[in-house]
C-alpha cells in the first residue's frame, strides 16, 4: 500500500473545505415561510407574502428578476391577485432582497432560482425595489431595479 504524502493530503483537505463552504454559502438561511409580513405603510393586511418554493395558490402573473434587475418594470393587478417574483439568477450566491418603499411588507430575501409570491389585498401603487442583500441598497443606479405594481379594485 502506497502512502499519500502529507503535503498532498493537506492540500486536498483544504480544497475540499473551500468547495464545501462555497457550495453551501447560498443555502444558509433558507426562506421557506408562509406568513403575512406587512409593514406599516399600507396596513397589516395590504400584502400577503409567501416565500416557499411550493406555493399552491393561483398565480396571476410572473415577474422575472435576472441580471440583478427586473425583466419588466410594471404590472397591473386587481385586488386579491397574486404575482410570482422569480429570482432567475443561476449562481447560488446571487440572492435578491425585495424591499417595499411604502413598507407594505418586510424585506424578502430570495435565494437564486427560488420565488416569492405576493398577494395584493388593497388597491394602490406599490414600489418593489431589488436590493443587494450584502449592502442593503439598490443594485446600482441603472437598469430596472424597481417594479411598480398597480392594484385596482
Amino acid at each position: 500500500m502506497k502512502m499519500i504524502p502529507k503535503k498532498s493530503f493537506l492540500s486536498f483537505l483544504c480544497l475540499l473545505i473551500l468547495i464545501s463552504v462555497a457550495g453551501f454559502s447560498g443555502c444558509i438561511g433558507g426562506s421557506d415561510t408562509t406568513d403575512n409580513q406587512s409593514g406599516s405603510g399600507f396596513g397589516s393586511e395590504s400584502v400577503t407574502v409567501w416565500t416557499s418554493s411550493d406555493f399552491e395558490g393561483q398565480t396571476d402573473q410572473t415577474v422575472l428578476a435576472k441580471g440583478r434587475q427586473f425583466v419588466s418594470t410594471s404590472v397591473t393587478l386587481q385586488t386579491g391577485e397574486t404575482i410570482r417574483i422569480w429570482n432567475r439568477e443561476d449562481q447560488a450566491h446571487y440572492d435578491h432582497l425585495y424591499h417595499s418603499e411604502e413598507g407594505a411588507f418586510k424585506d424578502i430575501r430570495v435565494n437564486a432560482l427560488d420565488s416569492t409570491y405576493l398577494t395584493f389585498n388593497k388597491p394602490g401603487t406599490y414600489k418593489i425595489d431589488l436590493y443587494n442583500p450584502a449592502t442593503n441598497s439598490l443594485y446600482g443606479t441603472t437598469g430596472n431595479t424597481t417594479l411598480t405594481v398597480t392594484v385596482t379594485k
